[in-house]
């Protein structure tokens, strides 16, 4: 890792919990440095961090990172409005819901806006559906789609999911987690928050499901370093070994060190764990989604059955390669279609190119350990 790379990941913690960072020691690439927390969606961060030094950016590249900022503040604003607005009308009527991911963690940063979210999402109950629509209707939203897992709502570029689950059952997790009203605790009206515990597994199973698709992206491992609820370990560690996360949790805790401390040194888990986050950004990227579709198949079965399954994968999956499923889920069979013929013309080629590739590396078999973690 080179040092301009270290250095961000190192200012980025510090962004995120208000602490002015060192100066650097040696020479920024700050061209490098912009690419690579936009990609992450973390460059808001970065400015922060590197504004509290008075860094001397470049100005055209400087002039990027600050609309980036204020654009990412002015976001967040209207998100909470939204938020506040939704949670209002909901325990109005008596409903339960349960704020999740970015919307609760932001407030774990220095600043709610420094950590950017695309989406608001909330956790609901499938019996008050009916009841829901009619008060996203009121307050202006369009009903765009509904698939098992959530609905989708819109009102203009502020985007909500009304979750019915917190997990798909892709890893058999979604047993575990059905339990998360008998363990929540009321906040403000029909607004309920996860137990502490509850909350940080939910975030490591949704990072597992990041990272088993291809990608995670930065944010999700800053979240960890930010985490700032008190957390009774026997709890915590007994839900972890029943999601068999527990290995999991272990590197991304040493990953959280590895980078915010500066650390010099890293067992390879981290190393490997570090740079496939930093390479594949938030939604991953087409070759290392084929790497680990085959790492997860290649001995469960014949050719029949690798082809079946590296190209009907099930919808979750197929929403990280394809995200205007999570508006029109209608459109699967339409992708599934696109798989098919990629496979038929450049795919087929490019895949087998891609698999050669990793068995001659070795990666096969490290992705395939990986995968057992997740």
């Amino acid at each position: 890792m080179n040092y301009t790379i270290k250095y961000m990941l190192y200012i980025i913690g510090c962004a995120a919990k208000g602490v002015t960072p060192d100066i650097p020691s040696e020479k920024l690439d700050y061209e490098l440095m912009f690419k690579i927390s936009k990609e992450q969606q973390v460059e808001n961060l970065v400015y922060a961090a590197l504004k509290s030094i008075n860094a001397d950016i470049p100005e055209e590249l400087s002039r990027k990172f600050r609309q980036c900022y204020e654009k990412a503040i002015v976001r967040e604003a209207k998100q909470a409005l939204e938020l506040e607005n939704i949670c209002a009308a909901l325990s109005e009527a008596g409903i339960k819901h349960i704020p999740l991911k970015g919307s609760v963690v932001k407030y774990m940063y220095a600043s709610p806006d420094l950590r950017q979210s695309g989406d608001t999402d909330i956790l609901i109950d499938r019996f008050d559906e009916d009841e829901i629509m009619k008060i996203m209707t009121m307050l202006g939203y369009k009903h765009y789609s509904t698939n098992s897992k959530h609905s989708v709502y819109e009102k203009g570029k502020i985007h909500i999911e009304l979750h019915y689950y917190l997990v798909d059952n892709a890893h058999g997790r979604q047993e575990f987690f059905s339990h998360v009203w008998e363990t929540a605790s009321q906040a403000d009206g029909y607004m309920y928050e996860m137990q502490p515990e509850m909350l940080y597994a939910f975030q490591l199973t949704h990072l597992a499901s990041h990272l088993s698709h291809g990608g995670a992206g930065i944010k999700l491992i800053t979240d960890f370093y930010v985490f700032d609820k008190p957390l009774d370990m026997l709890v915590l560690n007994s839900y972890l070994r029943e999601l068999k996360l527990d290995t999991l949790d272990g590197i991304v805790r040493r990953l959280v060190d590895f980078w915010f401390n500066m650390r010099q040194t890293a067992d390879d888990s981290v190393r490997f764990v570090s740079e496939y986050i930093i390479k594949n950004g938030v939604y991953g990227n087409s070759e290392t989604g084929v790497k680990l579709q085959f790492a997860d198949i290649h001995s469960k079965g014949g050719k029949l059955a690798h082809y079946f399954k590296m190209t009907f994968r099930p919808y979750s999956t197929m929403a990280y390669m394809y995200p205007f499923l999570k508006k029109a889920p209608f459109l699967l069979p339409v992708c599934y279609f696109h798989r098919i013929l990629k496979k038929l013309t450049w795919g087929r080629g490019r895949t087998a190119e891609v698999i050669r590739g990793s068995r001659e590396n070795g990666d096969m078999h490290v992705l395939s350990e990986f995968k057992k973690i997740l």
